[in-house]
């Protein structure tokens, strides 16, 4: 009698047994490539913010005007800046959004005609009264694309700068950019001027840093 063509039943469970076998050793494998393609994106994309905040900073010799933006701890002015996104935690509790007008395309993408961006209002941020958009140390954007400028890290987080500064707008504390990184939170200790109003100089990568993706911008 002729047996008709199909799958056993052991055939079958050795056939799944395979297939489960090299699915648990792909699937961790593209898992890691894709968490190592998103590190290496965040990455780059904040050293395009790096080198647009040292353009910036060389066009106009400050930071940006203390009115936009930071808070004020231990006599040291913290200037907070952001891209599009949510905002990542610190622990359980979120970080918030930095400002309504705190947002890399107001500090980087003028000017922007279609958005309303003009010279003078960027100049404003840092400072410069109205009618000096063409002084010499002026801003002189844009440094960033809109799309770059509105961009959020690879876990839909957006990323932030940190800056400190010491008693006026031209001291040169450091500035960092910053990705929560896979895990999306922030350790509250680098984001605040140690208690007797000094600043780190070193991202403290511990705790719930550990997967920050964070650089100098000075």
């Amino acid at each position: 009698m002729d047996r008709k063509a199909g799958f056993t039943l052991v055939e079958a469970v050795v056939a799944i047994g395979v297939v489960a076998i090299l699915a648990g050793i792909l699937i961790p494998l593209v898992a890691k490539h894709l968490r190592d393609a998103r590190i290496a994106r965040a990455r780059n994309d904040i050293q395009v913010i790096i080198v647009a905040i040292a353009a910036q900073m060389a066009d106009t010799g400050r930071r940006p005007n203390s009115v936009n933006g930071p808070g004020e701890s231990h006599g040291v002015l913290i200037t907070r800046w952001r891209s599009a996104g949510e905002g990542p935690r610190i622990g359980a509790a979120a970080m918030g959004i930095i400002g309504a007008n705190n947002t890399f395309v107001n500090l980087f993408t003028a000017p922007d005609p279609q958005n309303g961006l003009t010279l003078d209002q960027a100049n404003a941020l840092f400072g410069f009264p109205p009618g000096e958009a063409h002084r010499e140390m002026g801003y002189k954007g844009p440094y960033l694309t809109r799309d770059i400028a509105s961009r959020s890290d690879p876990w839909g987080n957006y990323y932030f700068i940190l800056g400190y500064n010491e008693y006026g707008q031209r001291s040169q504390g450091p500035i960092w950019v910053v990705s929560a990184g896979p895990a999306g939170t922030v350790n509250q200790a680098n984001l605040n001027p140690r208690a007797d109003g000094s600043w780190s100089r070193t991202w403290d990568y511990t705790g719930l840093s550990r997967t920050n993706i964070a650089a100098r911008a000075n």
